[in-house]
């Protein structure tokens, strides 16, 4: 039986714990805590953000970073019954100095409030979708005690700007494609093509190798098995595969991912959502699941890596760079479907000297520019904790067309 989710609001506090629980190095000494504002300022700022939300009236309010903690709990005392709070910070070693100086106790101690802290600002953009803010509720505030309000401004113009996708287009749902660049000693390649339904339009593979496998693992559709060395450079395998695809809509999936049944069977729909209100790809957010079958890595950016593989595929598309690959060309805006996601297995397949190789690799491909490491701790919560959703009308609500330029 599948675990009972967190509910969305209590999710704020259990991912803002996870994070703050995980230390990043940081400077020596730490963060220094911002000087509260004299009591006329901290009454000004106060009565000001009353006035806002008078105006506004909307039952959600996101506070855009904490300063030093007195405007959120002075909010979170003031704000009307029925309005909930949102303190937001994208400095996380600052939320965990205030926290630890007692800055934030009216804050946490209110069932209205909660702080959200993560330093990723697409971290915080999801989590406001999945606990059910929406710009038309949602009344989003800078805090004027924050001087770093420049940091706050894309995942504003990303929410402020997002819109949901059309309603249910007439006519079948287009065919979906499935594209995988792979290499005969990827592991659990026969659960990679197990996992493919049968409505599936086709598939095509593109083998790291001379010649393709003689005995390929089955699949449940017709499978186009093609070969070329990968010599280091992904962007150049997928440009080479996509070359071989018809025009229409293209699920990119690699050797280590997968999707749940449910996902494989409400892509076709929001795909034709997307084809109706001119979208031209979806991004989904993987969940890279560690240690354990049952937990998934998040917190600074490691959720909701946000991966753009359902696209509709024409003429003018192509990746860039070797390694962490880019699709650019689009002939469209990007919505996020955050209801569908990807599971990243990679860890659950592979040996941590396995990994250690495979993040060497990407080292070299990338000619060194970049260094990855490998850690036995990770900020981690339960999968439970991330929506999959069953039906199509779970589905539309959790997919979104951000504003300011997209993902």
């Amino acid at each position: 039986m599948q675990p009972k989710p967190i509910p969305p609001r209590s999710l704020f506090a259990a991912y803002t714990a996870e994070v703050l629980r995980y230390h990043l190095p940081s400077p020596a000494g730490g963060p220094s805590l911002p000087p509260e504002p004299n009591p006329d300022r901290a009454k000004e700022n106060l009565l000001r953000a009353l006035r806002i939300w008078k105006h506004a009236r909307k039952p959600h309010l996101a506070l855009l970073g904490l300063g030093s903690g007195r405007l959120a709990c002075d909010l979170a005392s003031r704000l009307p019954a029925g309005v909930d709070l949102a303190a937001c910070s994208l400095r996380p070693e600052a939320v965990r100095a205030l926290a630890a100086a007692g800055n934030l106790a009216e804050l946490t101690a209110s069932p209205r409030a909660a702080v959200l802290a993560d330093s990723s600002p697409w971290a915080l953009f999801c989590l406001w979708i999945l606990a059910g803010l929406r710009p038309a509720d949602t009344l989003v505030l800078p805090n004027p005690e924050s001087p770093d309000q420049d940091t706050y401004r894309p995942l504003l113009s990303a929410f402020a700007g997002a819109k949901p996708l059309a309603g249910e287009p007439a006519g079948p749902a287009p065919a979906l494609t499935l594209a995988a660049i792979l290499a005969p000693e990827d592991p659990g390649l026969p659960q990679f093509f197990a996992q493919v339904p049968a409505g599936l339009a086709g598939a095509a593979a593109l083998w790291d190798a001379d010649a393709p496998p003689a005995a390929p693992p089955p699949c449940a559709v017709p499978v186009r098995h093609m070969a070329r060395p990968l010599h280091k450079d992904f962007a150049a395998q997928r440009n080479a595969l996509l070359a071989t695809l018809a025009p229409g809509w293209t699920l990119v999936l690699d050797a280590d991912e997968r999707l749940a049944p449910e996902t494989w069977a409400l892509l076709p729909g929001l795909a034709a959502r997307a084809e109706a209100s001119g979208v031209a790809a979806l991004a989904l957010p993987r969940l890279t699941l560690y240690p354990d079958p049952e937990h998934a890595l998040a917190g600074f950016g490691l959720w909701p890596d946000l991966q753009v593989r359902l696209f509709r595929n024409s003429p003018g598309l192509r990746y860039e760079r070797p390694v962490h690959e880019r699709l650019v060309g689009l002939a469209g805006p990007t919505a996020l479907s955050l209801g569908t996601p990807i599971l990243h297995l990679n860890r659950m397949l592979k040996t941590p000297e396995d990994t250690r190789r495979k993040l060497a690799a990407f080292d070299e491909a990338s000619g060194h520019a970049l260094r990855h490491t490998l850690s036995d701790d990770y900020p981690r919560l339960p999968t439970a904790a991330f929506p999959l959703a069953r039906t199509p009308q779970e589905a539309r609500d959790l997919c979104l067309i951000p504003g300011g330029g997209g993902v």
